[in-house]
């Protein structure tokens, strides 16, 4: 298990806020879920490749500039369930992802 930590922070000039959305910019999910995976894979030093995301609920947006932190637990060998919350403690997303055996 660990405590809440820093994340990431998508900056306002980064790319993808171009096209997602115009007028009100957010963090696709399919970008917060693939540094979460990153972050996994280096915390736990297993290959990117092994894990899947089993649930996520997106609960809040991440906008530019925007402090995330992170939790995860591990109820299995191979099931880590997170958090990611932003800097005024409201929960963005929640899930389970899975890393699949060798």
């Amino acid at each position: 298990m660990t405590g809440l930590r820093p994340f990431a922070t998508f900056p306002a000039a980064h790319p993808v806020f171009v096209g997602h959305f115009a007028g009100d910019p957010m963090v696709p999910g399919v970008l917060l879920l693939d540094e979460l995976i990153h972050r996994l894979a280096e915390e736990l030093n297993l290959p990117y490749a092994r894990f899947r995301v089993q649930s996520v609920k997106f609960l809040a947006s991440v906008r530019p500039d925007d402090s995330v932190s992170w939790t995860f637990t591990s109820p299995s060998k191979e099931t880590f369930s997170f958090t990611l919350s932003v800097a005024d403690g409201v929960i963005a997303a929640a899930g389970v992802v899975v890393a699949r055996p060798v």
